[in-house]
């Protein structure tokens, strides 16, 4: 996971790592140091999901290095450094996905890429 957050963070210039609080509410911070973000990601593994930004925020986004910060808003990104998709089908909430459907989910995946690597993109990341 270092290796992912520190090439993140060279392509995004600042990684925002946001988590649910048990009251509903989300938390964020915003982290230009690699080891500040592994030590937040470290204390709060298990407790709930957590997620980070994808793309380039601008200048005026500056780094604090500690949860507590304000979120990244749709006009702080400056760039889009990465197009995620996702190939789950819809279903009920809490409801994982069956062996047929994740098997059709890799299928559409790997189609996906090919195409896009086919027509000039780069090799495509890619996660379960």
């Amino acid at each position: 996971m270092n290796e992912w957050l520190k090439y993140l963070m060279r392509e995004t210039r600042v990684v925002e790592l946001r988590h649910p609080e048990e009251n509903g509410r989300w938390s964020s911070g915003l982290f230009d140091d690699v080891n500040a973000l592994m030590v937040n990601v470290n204390s709060l593994r298990g407790r709930a999901n957590l997620y980070t930004t994808i793309n380039r925020v601008g200048a005026s986004v500056r780094a604090t290095n500690t949860m507590g910060s304000r979120s990244v808003r749709d006009g702080d990104i400056e760039t889009h450094t990465f197009l995620p998709f996702d190939f789950d089908p819809e279903r009920p909430k809490n409801c994982p996905s069956t062996d047929e459907e994740l098997a059709a989910a890799v299928v559409l995946r790997n189609r996906t890429a090919s195409v896009l690597t086919g027509v000039g993109w780069p090799e495509a990341a890619v996660a379960m």
